[in-house]
């Protein structure tokens, strides 16, 4: 089996920082797959903004749900769930506040990323010892992505010292 996946950047923060930002992703590939470890300096982070191309005009749609927990992990059943549109990024996880000791994953999907006749679709699944999120979403743009930035939001922490984000290449996915 040929391999498929070519590592494009990664970065591990060596301090706390607000962004993460990926410029000058080539056009070589089908399709992005974005694995970060992400950890908070404060509970007041929520959740992260994944932007493309540093556009956040209101392009971003998402369809979620989500478990949390509630006494025992993993929860029995969801949660809470949700459909937003004309956001101006695509929200990472849809639940509550990251607690400053726990570290989350995420894998991101981001398919046809280079195609300038469709729209963008993305699909995301995050988890830590507290929830589970399951996310798809469009940006609906025809525009190529060749930017990828990562912002905390949701209040005035930062993503800790050590967060990873790698992106990996799909060729003929």
């Amino acid at each position: 089996m040929a391999v498929t996946y070519d590592k494009i950047a990664s970065t591990t923060l060596g301090s706390a920082s607000a962004t993460i930002d990926f410029t000058s992703i080539p056009a070589t590939y089908t399709d992005l797959v974005v694995h970060a470890t992400l950890g908070s300096t404060s509970g007041s982070v929520t959740f992260g903004l994944l932007t493309f191309n540093n556009d956040t005009s209101a392009l971003y749609s998402i369809l979620g749900w989500y478990t949390s927990y509630t006494g025992s992990f993993p929860g029995t059943s969801i949660q809470g769930s949700g459909a937003y549109a004309n956001l101006t990024a695509f929200y990472m996880n849809l639940n509550s506040t990251i607690p400053s000791t726990i570290s989350s994953g995420y894998t991101i999907n981001i398919q046809n990323y280079t195609s300038t006749s469709i729209f963008k679709s993305i699909l995301s699944k995050y988890s830590n010892k507290y929830e589970v999120n399951l996310l798809s979403g469009i940006y609906r743009s025809t525009s190529a992505i060749n930017r990828i930035t990562l912002t905390a939001s949701g209040g005035s922490g930062t993503f800790a010292t050590g967060t990873t984000m790698t992106i990996y290449g799909i060729l003929a996915a």
